[in-house]
Parts: structure tokens; C-alpha cells; sequence
């Protein structure tokens, strides 16, 4: 038995949940797929499928077996392409999507670098807040912030970002500076909400607030909303740097910090081509977190 033949041909009918599709993509005959399955669970000596007439899911053990496979075969398929391009020109298109205030504010400052190791990679940046769905949309990467539930996405973490409480002096000095996260309830709140993820509390030690009186679904928005006096907030640090160190806003409660929050890129595909590789090392590397 071929192992990583079988393994693929596994994982492609965790995904399709159908032997029939998943014989129809890899081109060979359903008893083929079918013996090859077959073949994975005896020399495992488990049921990785549960099969009837019209479902195939798989058992607890075929579920554990399918998140390292797809884990081995990604690493496996990395290996395979560096040593086919190890002296190949990485050129081509990438097209990438990422948050708005991240883009603007930390990654586009970053390119020109970027151009002049890889002058034959072209970008196509879609800049927004938006929920993007990879295979669908036709993206061929996509950098978010936060926790990822979807184990379809294959993830890069590249670094940690810290939150900060922050409003404008002109708030502070109309309503005062609070002192704990329990002060808070006598204050104008600015939060952030997702269609995915719902709305994001502002996160102290053992204290959460989630009554805002205005939030978005966008870091700009909710920028927009802090330097115009309208509230308090808890954006990325990172993200609003910049107006921290001009005095246009102003942080509080840092003795209460919030917990940090990973940024990953994401991709949906395994056999990751030379320019994707190139493009995800950059990021790694420009925002220096071990992998």
C-alpha cells in the first residue's frame, strides 16, 4: 500500500463526505478508493468510517487521523515543492486578503522590502473587515486576527498582538479617567462585532464589558469612533500605535492589560506553490514570531 497515496485519497473523502466524488477528482474506479480505505484501516487495526448506502462520516478515530494527515501531507507537499524550485525563480500572482487598519497601517509600510526580494510576484491586496471565504472567492491567502475554528484553513501563526484601552483626551477630560474596569459601567463604551464571531467584549482579569453604546464591524470604524470623543474602546495596539504617540488618543487601565490575540495567514491549499511560500516566509519574518 502506498501511504501517502491512501492517506490523500482519505482526506478527500473526510472532505467531500462521498466516495463517488471523491473517486470522480482523483480519477481512479470507486472499488479502488474503496480498497485503499480499506487497506488504511486494517494496517491501522481501526474503523476510520462509518459507511451506509447515502453517508460516509468519519469515527472519532477517523477524525484524529484526518487532522494529522492533512497536517503530514501539507509538511510532506512543502518538502516536495522547495526541492523542486530550490533553484527556481519564484515569480507570479498571489492575490491576499487582510483586515483594513492592518494593511494600512503595518503591512503596506512593509512592501517596498518585499518588491525588492520578489519583483516578479504580483499582488493583489483585498483590503477589508469582510468574512472571505478562500476557496470561493478565489484567494489564494488571507491574514486574520484572533483564534481560527475552521480546520479546513491550513494556519501560519507569525505573531501575538496586544490590546490597549484607550479613548481621546477630550472624552477623558468631559467624563474623567477611570481607574479599574469596574468603572467602566459609568462610561460610553465602543465595541467591535463580527457576523462570524458576534460581538468582542472589552476584556480585563476576571472583568468583561459587553454593553456598548456604539461599536462596528471594522477596526477603522471603531478608530474613527475613538478619536471623535464618542467613547472608550479596546483596539490592537499595533493598530492605533501611531495616535497613541501623537496624543490623539490616550491609554488607560494599564495595569489591566488585555489577553493578546494571534494573527495567522491562512490558505486553503496543501500543495502551497513557491510564491505562496515566499510571500507567507516574508510575513513571518517582517512581524518576528517563531513559528
Amino acid at each position: 500500500m502506498n501511504h501517502i497515496q491512501a492517506m490523500r485519497a482519505f482526506v478527500r473523502v473526510v472532505e467531500s463526505l462521498s466516495f463517488h466524488k471523491s473517486a470522480e477528482q482523483l480519477g481512479i474506479p470507486r472499488s479502488t478508493l474503496s480498497k485503499w480505505i480499506s487497506d488504511l484501516e486494517q494496517h491501522y487495526a481501526v474503523k476510520l468510517l462509518h459507511r451506509s448506502t447515502r453517508t460516509v462520516m468519519p469515527t472519532a478515530e477517523g477524525q484524529a487521523y484526518y487532522l494529522q494527515a492533512v497536517r503530514l501531507l501539507a509538511e510532506f507537499d512543502e518538502l516536495e515543492q522547495q526541492m523542486h524550485d530550490k533553484h527556481r525563480v519564484v515569480k507570479g500572482h498571489l492575490r491576499v486578503d487582510m483586515p483594513m487598519l492592518f494593511a494600512e497601517q503595518l503591512f503596506i509600510p512593509k512592501l517596498p522590502d518585499f518588491y525588492q526580494r520578489y519583483p516578479q510576484i504580483k499582488l493583489t491586496l483585498g483590503i477589508s473587515d469582510r468574512a472571505v471565504n478562500i476557496a470561493q472567492d478565489g484567494v489564494d491567502c488571507v491574514i486574520r486576527i484572533g483564534e481560527v475554528h475552521d480546520q479546513t484553513l491550513i494556519g501560519r501563526k507569525f505573531t501575538d498582538f496586544d490590546f490597549v484601552t484607550c479613548a481621546s483626551p477630550a472624552y477623558l477630560t468631559e467624563y474623567g479617567v477611570p481607574q479599574t474596569p469596574n468603572e467602566l459601567e459609568n462610561h460610553r463604551l465602543i465595541g467591535y462585532f463580527s457576523d462570524i464571531n458576534g460581538t468582542r467584549p472589552l476584556c480585563f482579569p476576571q472583568v468583561e464589558m459587553n454593553q456598548f453604546h456604539y461599536s462596528a464591524n471594522g477596526a477603522n470604524g471603531i478608530v474613527a469612533m475613538l478619536k471623535a470623543g464618542l467613547g472608550i474602546g479596546q483596539p490592537l495596539r499595533a493598530l492605533v500605535q501611531t495616535w497613541l504617540y501623537s496624543g490623539e488618543l490616550v491609554e488607560i487601565l494599564a495595569d489591566y492589560p488585555h489577553p493578546s490575540l494571534p494573527a495567522y495567514l491562512l490558505t486553503h491549499e496543501r500543495k502551497q506553490s513557491a510564491r505562496l511560500r515566499a510571500f507567507s516566509d516574508w510575513v513571518w519574518e517582517q512581524f518576528s514570531c517563531s513559528p
